[in-house]
């Protein structure tokens, strides 16, 4: 695996301190895993990304099921939450990093008693957001696009995974990943089965 640089000097111990990083982000178990990137690493993937002027606001992992989209996407969540700060200027927690699947987003924005869950999407430092595009209802697809237009207009860094052919919205949705840096992927499903 490539490290980032400013980042422990020894894999073993990126290894060791990205797993409470992951899990306070919420990323589901099996992406928490030591991760080895698809050979080969794409090449549009920066080394580092989400924290420094001039970075697009957005990455956007396009490419078959099984191809390593949420995989690599939660590489890039890891990178971006590593030395970020806990607590803000007045100690109040803060949520550096977040992994939502896209309905769940959806859901969240329509169920008015987990509102302050639904609010992190908005605040979180870093937000992975996989599958978008995965058909659902137009009120879903309104709550998905007050997220996204919120993070680019804050310049927020969001990862966004989504296959071929499927949608990133609204043409208010999709001009605003004009800017962002697009990550093709291809090649076999490696889930295996």
């Amino acid at each position: 695996m490539r490290l980032v640089q400013g980042t422990p000097t020894t894999a073993e111990k990126w290894k060791g301190d990205r797993l409470p990083l992951l899990r306070h982000a919420r990323v589901p178990p099996r992406y928490q895993i030591a991760f080895e990137p698809p050979a080969p690493w794409p090449e549009a993937l920066p080394e580092r990304w989400g924290r420094q002027e001039g970075d697009p606001w957005a990455l956007l992992f396009n490419g078959p099921p099984g191809t390593g989209k949420t995989m690599l996407g939660v590489e890039m969540l890891a990178r971006a939450m590593w030395g970020q700060p806990e607590r803000d200027a007045r100690f109040r927690p803060i949520q550096r990093g977040l992994f939502l699947r896209c309905r769940e987003l959806a859901n969240l924005g329509l169920d008015r008693e987990r509102r302050e869950e639904y609010e992190l999407a908005f605040s979180a430092r870093v937000l992975l957001l996989d599958d978008l595009g995965r058909g659902y209802s137009s009120g879903a697809a309104v709550v998905v696009g007050d997220v996204l237009s919120s993070r680019y207009d804050q310049m927020l860094p969001t990862i966004v995974t989504i296959n071929p052919g499927e949608d990133l919205g609204d043409e208010a949705i999709a001009s605003r990943f004009r800017d962002a840096a697009r990550i093709q992927l291809t090649g076999d499903d490696r889930r295996g089965g």
